[in-house]
């Protein structure tokens, strides 16, 4: 890891030199993408169900982020105490503001994955803490050592414990991101209240997916129409005039293309943060709500609500950008 952000902050020196304040930024940004292996890992979790390199490269990122957010809020600190008696105020503040724009960057990043992993993050967090106290545990006994107060017998029984106390820190447990789907069905409220045996069936027609922040998740350049289901995080419609609307928790799109076949190319749908959605392709679309007559009734009651709403909203002018059209969703 310490390599590895070597090498971001020569890229971003050599950015510096060559375009100033701009090559920073766009550096900054771009260290924050995905790497093309974390995108070949989330696709072959898509294709083959194979989660163990998806699973490692979330941890990487976890960490690598963590690493980012503390050596950020460290120049900071550099920069507030010694770097104004040598650049003065005013060049002080750009850089400052520099770094604060990539720090809140970092920590909009590190916080969708908190998010979405709390466990993994309070573990992480935990073993951060405990390697500093780790440390500080060792170098007391080396100074304890060199002052002649223990023996090297001494000496040598005590770090023999440290290592032996603290060596669960060394442990990583995987980054659990199995998307069973007959688990997710049954924390929909839309699905948990269909019978067991429906809700199995359907969990065989579901395909969980895993979005990644700000991911096409349905539009004219994303994957072909369905029923989407929202299991955990939330989505984001993106409407032409430019407002939008979050789609939390059971909340699902995509009925109004299957039951009025109606064209819905100027909509967008992006994930917000790390979503898990079920999809349910169209050719088993009608099979389900023809084995659920349930199911049916309450698909098709929110998909008149949502279509009456898209109607007023189509039928009116256009509003200014802060506002937000009532429930139009796809």
């Amino acid at each position: 890891m310490a390599e590895m952000l070597i090498g971001k902050a020569e890229r971003l020196e050599d950015a510096v030199r060559v375009q100033g304040l701009r090559g920073f930024n766009v550096m900054a940004a771009r260290a924050l993408r995905y790497p093309r292996r974390f995108r070949q890992a989330l696709r072959v979790s898509e294709i083959f169900g194979v989660q163990r390199w998806l699973a490692h490269e979330l941890s990487q990122r976890f960490v690598a982020l963590m690493c980012m957010r503390a050596v950020s809020r460290r120049l900071l600190i550099f920069a507030d105490q010694r770097l104004r008696d040598i650049l003065g105020n005013e060049a002080t503040e750009q850089v400052r503001q520099a770094h604060q724009r990539r720090l809140d960057l970092i920590s909009e990043g590190l916080q969708a994955l908190e998010l979405q992993y709390p466990a993994y993050s309070l573990w992480l967090h935990e073993r951060y803490l405990a390697r500093i106290a780790r440390r500080i545990e060792r170098e007391r006994y080396d100074e304890m050592l060199e002052q002649s107060l223990i023996s090297g017998e001494v000496y040598a029984d005590l770090t023999g414990q440290v290592g032996k106390r603290w060596e669960f820190i060394d442990h990583v447990p995987e980054l659990d991101i199995e998307m069973g789907a007959a688990d997710l069905v049954a924390r929909v409220p839309l699905l948990n209240t269909l019978t067991p045996d429906v809700q199995r069936q359907l969990a065989k027609m579901l395909t969980p997916r895993l979005f990644l922040p700000d991911q096409l998740v349905w539009g004219q350049k994303g994957p072909a129409f369905a029923l989407y289901i929202v299991a955990s995080g939330a989505v984001k419609v993106l409407l032409p005039d430019g407002t939008n609307i979050e789609l939390g928790s059971g909340e699902f799109f995509g009925e109004l293309y299957m039951l009025a076949k109606e064209k819905l190319d100027e909509f967008e749908v992006r994930s917000l943060g790390y979503s898990k959605l079920l999809c349910l392709p169209a050719r088993d679309f009608e099979a389900l709500l023809s084995r659920d007559p349930a199911l049916r009734e309450s698909i098709e009651l929110v998909a008149k609500q949502r279509m009456r709403a898209l109607e007023v909203w189509r039928s009116q002018p256009p509003k200014p950008p802060a506002s937000t059209p009532p429930a139009a969703h796809v």
